[in-house]
């Protein structure tokens, strides 16, 4: 069993201390964008910073193959696959207690809050089923540590988003950060 609260605190200092030594590597890059990207079935977070010429790059460089390969908001075009991001995969944690669950070839059992448990069959419903459970409680985590003014620490661009994107999934979602 997962108990996604239990993770929380420890996600949140992740960010903060990921911020804190890029920003001190790299006092001068202005950020453009932010994104977490996730494997639960793999028990893995790394977090990309990426600069808004290298997004620019990136988008032209796939603008032909049309919208559905970069991210368009109100601010413009910019690029959403953090794998892509010039500095991709800059710090990583590792979760072996979500790779336990997910490889006891049982019906995983999340627990999303005091009230609600989800139970996932992987074989039956997916990874997908399991990245739509975690990503929702990733952009929780995100929102909540843009609350607490973690990302104010950044060297940012006017438009800066902020992100997460799952492994090999349709589950990505990025916004632009107050």
């Amino acid at each position: 069993m997962i108990n996604l609260a239990a993770f929380e605190k420890p996600i949140q200092k992740f960010i903060e201390t990921s911020i804190a030594s890029f920003s001190q590597q790299n006092p001068t890059t202005k950020v453009a964008s932010f994104g977490l990207f996730c494997c639960p079935g793999s028990g893995w977070i790394s977090i990309g910073f990426d600069t808004k010429t290298h997004s620019d790059e990136n988008v032209a460089e796939f603008k032909d193959q049309g919208p559905e390969w970069y991210g368009k908001d109100d601010m413009g075009e910019f690029c959403n696959n953090c794998p892509d991001f010039e500095f991709a995969s800059f710090n990583m944690v590792d979760i072996p207690e979500w790779v336990e669950e997910y490889e006891s070839g049982e019906v995983m059992s999340i627990i999303i809050d005091d009230s609600i448990t989800k139970e996932i069959d992987v074989e039956e419903e997916g990874d997908e089923a399991l990245n739509e459970v975690f990503i929702t409680f990733l952009i929780k985590v995100l929102k909540e540590s843009e609350r607490q003014s973690v990302f104010t620490n950044i060297n940012r661009e006017s438009a800066f988003r902020i992100g997460v994107q799952m492994l090999d999934s349709e589950y990505s979602e990025f916004w632009v950060s107050e």
